[in-house]
Formats: C-alpha cells, sequence, structure tokens
C-alpha cells in the first residue's frame, strides 16, 4: 500500500510527499539505523567521555582517547585508512618514523654495547672496563663497585635497547598499535564523519539512538562462585557446595547418623542357631560302593 502511495506522490509531480512516505517506512529506517550504528565513529576516554559526535575541546585529553566504529576497538593507524585525508597521513607517517628511527637506533647500538659494558666490566677485563687494574689481572676487579655500576648501567642500557626493537617488530607485525595522534586532529573529524553519515542515509540528528556498547569478546569472563549460594536445578555446584537433593540417588536425603545396631541386654545368651540335621543313611553319599549286607 505504501509503495502504491509513492507511485501516487510521483505521477502527480510531489517529490516532497514521496520523500515523506518512504521515510515513514519503519523496515526502511531501521535499515538505515543500522546501518549508521555500524560506521559510527565513536570516542571514549577513561575520564567517563562518551560520544559518537566529539566535542571541539581543543588541547591534551587527560587520559587516552579511544576510538570505536559502531561495536569494535580501532586504532590511530585504522582511523587514519579511514579518514583517508592526506594531511593526516602525511602527519602520522612523520611521527612513525620518528619513534621507528629511535626504536631501531637505540636497539641496534644499545644492545650490543650495553652487553659488552655489562660483561667486561663484570669480568673485570676489556676496553670497556675503565676502573680495571692491569696488576690485578683478569677477573680481579669484579667487585669493585664502580665496576658493579658499570655492569648494571650496561645491562639496562641492553636492556632498553631489547624492548625498543621489540616495539619496532610487533608494529611491523600489527602486533602493538601505539597512538600518535593527538586529541584535536581526531575531534572534529568523527564530527565530520557521523554528520555525513546522518547526511547520507538521511536521519533525523535529534532522534539518533545512543552510541552502540562494544561488542562482547569471544572468550566468556570466569565469573567467581559464591560457595555459600543456594544450588539451583540444572546448575553445576562448586566442590564446596553441597549437591542438590534432586541429585541425590533414589530423589532421598542422606541421613546424618547411620542408624545403630541392636545390642543384647548384659547377661543374655545369643540365639541358638539350628544345627541341620544329619542326612537319612540311604541318602548319604557312598566313597567306596554299597556297603555289605
Amino acid at each position: 500500500m505504501t509503495h502504491r502511495w509513492v507511485l501516487f506522490a510521483v505521477v502527480l509531480g510531489l517529490p516532497g510527499l514521496a520523500e515523506a512516505a518512504v521515510q515513514d517506512d519503519p523496515d526502511s529506517l531501521q535499515r538505515r539505523l543500522d546501518a549508521f550504528q555500524e560506521r559510527r565513529l565513536i570516542v571514549e576516554g577513561a575520564a567517563g567521555r562518551s560520544s559518537g559526535a566529539a566535542s571541539d575541546r581543543p588541547g591534551p585529553s587527560p587520559s587516552p582517547l579511544v576510538l570505536r566504529q559502531g561495536p569494535d576497538r580501532i586504532y590511530h593507524v585504522d582511523f587514519v585508512e579511514l579518514m583517508d585525508d592526506p594531511s593526516l597521513t602525511r602527519d602520522w607517517e612523520a611521527q612513525r618514523a620518528r619513534d621507528w628511527a629511535w626504536w631501531i637506533g637505540t636497539g641496534a647500538v644499545g644492545g650490543p654495547l650495553g652487553a659488552a659494558l655489562f660483561v667486561q666490566n663484570f669480568r673485570g677485563a676489556g676496553p670497556l672496563a675503565l676502573f680495571a687494574t692491569p696488576a690485578a689481572g683478569g677477573g680481579g676487579n669484579a667487585g669493585d663497585w664502580r665496576g658493579f655500576t658499570l655492569s648494571v648501567a650496561g645491562a639496562g642500557l641492553a636492556l632498553y635497547g631489547c624492548y625498543n626493537l621489540g616495539l619496532w617488530l610487533g608494529e611491523t607485525l600489527d602486533l602493538h598499535h601505539p597512538d600518535r595522534l593527538e586529541d584535536v586532529s581526531i575531534l572534529g573529524r568523527v564530527r565530520e564523519w557521523n554528520e555525513r553519515l546522518v547526511e547520507h542515509y538521511a536521519l533525523d540528528p535529534a532522534t539518533l539512538p545512543p552510541p552502540p556498547t562494544p561488542r562482547p569478546s569471544a572468550t566468556p569472563t570466569p565469573q567467581p562462585q559464591d560457595p555459600f549460594a543456594e544450588a539451583t536445578p540444572g546448575a553445576l555446584s562448586s566442590p564446596l557446595q553441597p549437591a542438590p537433593l534432586q541429585d541425590l540417588p533414589y530423589g532421598g536425603e542422606v541421613p546424618v547418623m547411620p542408624t545403630p545396631l541392636p545390642l543384647a541386654s548384659p547377661g543374655a545368651l545369643p540365639p541358638a542357631t539350628p544345627s541341620p540335621s544329619p542326612a537319612p543313611p540311604e541318602e548319604r553319599p557312598s566313597f567306596f560302593g554299597p556297603a555289605p549286607s
């Protein structure tokens, strides 16, 4: 019936009435809302700031922002690819180049240098053992506090270089996603993106639903069990919780105390056990044949 009214309005030259009829279709509106919610950008902060069209407050935020597109988390590198803005891409690539130069440089230089500084000062021999005494021989200065301090400094330098190399390798393998963009570069673009989505799907900004919640994890979070909670039928009971009565054998309740055995009164003789009567002679088994007559 709705399509007939739309066709009738188009024939009469009333595009406004046709557009209103299309927008009033509940199924079409719900599909457009679902598509908007899936592509909507959401900015969240640890301070409780959550918005689908972020504010224009300039300056860095007290906590790093968390970006989501619909129910899924995205990172700054995903945001740069989504915006496809040349200026934002150049800024991101320049900051990444500086980070990579520092990580690779400190890892390539600090790792071997720190390891050599640690080993030579620990042994008290080598060109980096600055406080070693040649007269003491190899290993004679291992207990010197100055050599020990240089050994600790060398170990720290080596670990720092390995850590920076791990950051570079993790980002290269798409395992580490650092945040390099400032808030002022994110908030305005998020607002413009959501405004274009509202226009694209012909939605009313005043009637937009709240941002979707994050998608739950595939692995359920284990919840601690209360050992004193009442058992529900069909639920697994904890080791400290007694099994429900309906799960017991025969559906009965286990007695608290066993039934005591009957006690004989003092001085009473036990009941006599009847002894079996001897079998008749003709029924007795004969192992040596019949008896002589």
